[in-house]
C-alpha cells in the first residue's frame, strides 16, 4: 500500500516533469531539434509541436523504439551518448536530455558534445534527479540508499532501499551518478553553460496537491530538476 502510494506520487512527478519540458521550450519553425534518448518519439512529437518545427532528431540505443520513432518522422540515429556523436559542430537549436544524463558514465564527454553541436544561440534542456530531494535527504538519516542511486545486484532490482524507484542494471536503467541542484549547477558551469532557468516537479512524501505547490516554491528539495542552459 505505503508502496503503491510512492510510485504514484513519482509517476506524477515524471508527468509534471515533461510538463516542465514543455514549458521552457520557444517557438522556433525552422529550429533543428534533437532528443537525446528519444525513445518511440511520443514525446518527441510533443517537443516538436511545441517548438513548431519538422527538423527532428533522436538518439536512443534500442533499435527496435527507434523503428516506431522513424515512422513520426524523427531522423533517429544509434548513439553512445559517453562517445563523440557523429553530428556536426552547431547543427542544433534545441538539444533535450529528460532523465538520461544519470544514467550516463562519462558526463563530460556528453556536455562536451552537448557544448559542441549546439548553436551558440541555442539552448540545452537537462532533466534529471535531485540528490538533495527530500526523498532522498529522509533515506540517509535512516541508513538506506537515496532512492535516486541504484545499488543493483543481478538477482534483485535495488537493494538499500525497500522504497527505491529506480531498476536494475540487467535492466539497463541504472543511475550511476546524481547531484544535489548545487552540483548540477557547477557541473554544467565547467563545461561553459550557464542556467537560464531551472524547475522542479515532485514534492515527496506530500500529497500531490501539496507537492505541485511546494515544488514551485522550493525546487532545491523537489524530486526532479529541469534545467534550461545557454552558452556562456
Amino acid at each position: 500500500m505505503l508502496r503503491r502510494y510512492f510510485l504514484n506520487l513519482a509517476d506524477t512527478a515524471l508527468r509534471n516533469n515533461a510538463g516542465n519540458i514543455i514549458k521552457l521550450l520557444e517557438e522556433s519553425p525552422n529550429s533543428k531539434l534533437l532528443d537525446c534518448g528519444c525513445s518511440d518519439g511520443s514525446k518527441t512529437v510533443g517537443y516538436a509541436k511545441k517548438v513548431r518545427t519538422k527538423n527532428v532528431y533522436g538518439t536512443d540505443s534500442n533499435e527496435r523504439q527507434m523503428k516506431i520513432a522513424r515512422r513520426r518522422n524523427i531522423k533517429c540515429a544509434r548513439h553512445d551518448l559517453n562517445k563523440k556523436t557523429k553530428y556536426s559542430s552547431k547543427f542544433f537549436d534545441v538539444i533535450i536530455a529528460n532523465q538520461l544524463i544519470e544514467h550516463l558514465c562519462d558526463f563530460d564527454m556528453f556536455l562536451s558534445e552537448m557544448m559542441r553541436i549546439l548553436k551558440d544561440d541555442g539552448y540545452l534542456i537537462i532533466s534529471t534527479e535531485n540528490l538533495s530531494s527530500w526523498q532522498n535527504i529522509v533515506s540517509l538519516l535512516l541508513g538506506w540508499q537515496p532512492t535516486s542511486i541504484s545499488s543493483a545486484t543481478a538477482k534483485r532490482k535495488s537493494i538499500g532501499n525497500p522504497f527505491s524507484m529506480v531498476k536494475s542494471k540487467k535492466s539497463g536503467n541504472i543511475h550511476y551518478r546524481v547531484f544535489a541542484i548545487r552540483g548540477w549547477e557547477d557541473m554544467f558551469d565547467a563545461h561553459g553553460f550557464r542556467a537560464e532557468k531551472v524547475l522542479g516537479s515532485g514534492y515527496h512524501p506530500f500529497p500531490v496537491f501539496m507537492a505541485n505547490i511546494l515544488a514551485r516554491i522550493d525546487k532545491r528539495h523537489s524530486s526532479l530538476l529541469t534545467f534550461k542552459l545557454r552558452k556562456k
